[in-house]
């Protein structure tokens, strides 16, 4: 599915997918290198809507139990959470 990953100043466009252990999120820009974020389904320890832009639960964050924090802007953030959430092993 289409997303933006936001860290609050940039925006970086791209697919993101859940294959096997991980989430990956493939930058559009740069989908001809190996350059890709890959979070291992066991390491996310919540996924919740987040406010950008100013707008209510148009993203989610993805937090690990490593303290790390994904921001990605969907189209349908709810549907996107309980997908990744379906995923997870608790």
């Amino acid at each position: 599915m289409q997303a933006v990953l936001w860290d609050g100043y940039k925006q970086i466009k791209g697919e993101l997918e859940i294959h096997d252990e991980f989430l990956h999120f493939r930058m559009i820009d740069f989908e001809d290198t190996d350059l890709h974020l890959e979070i291992p389904l066991a390491h996310i320890s919540r996924v919740a809507p987040k406010k950008v832009f100013g707008l209510d639960r148009k993203a989610l964050a993805v937090y690990s139990y490593q303290g790390k924090v994904n921001v990605f802007v969907v189209d349908e953030p709810e549907a996107t959470r309980q997908w990744i959430e379906s995923k997870l092993i608790f």
